[in-house]
C-alpha cells in the first residue's frame, strides 16, 4: 500500500484489488 496514492496509482490499485477479489 502507498502513504500517499496519486491518481495514477489509484486507479492501478483498484484494478489490481478488482482482479484480485
Amino acid at each position: 500500500m502507498c502513504n500517499i496514492p496519486d491518481l495514477n496509482g489509484l486507479r492501478t490499485f483498484r484494478v489490481f484489488f478488482r482482479a484480485t477479489f
